[in-house]
């Protein structure tokens, strides 16, 4: 998460589903559709994330 920019309270719940999402997405013993679903999951979590305006220190 830092790599991409994005600043996020360690305590944050996102911050676990970014993670539990990726992981399902990569690593999950399920059919390449199920996955392919959990990484589009994770993709649109990252998007509210970024949208949320946290990745920039100075944003109100």
């Amino acid at each position: 998460i830092d790599r991409l920019g994005i600043s996020v309270r360690p305590d944050d719940a996102r911050l676990v589903n970014l993670c539990v999402l990726k992981s399902k997405g990569y690593f999950g013993n399920s059919s390449p559709d199920v996955k392919q679903l959990w990484l589009n999951m994770y993709n649109e979590q990252l998007k509210l994330v970024y949208m949320d305006g946290r990745r920039c220190s100075d944003a109100v």
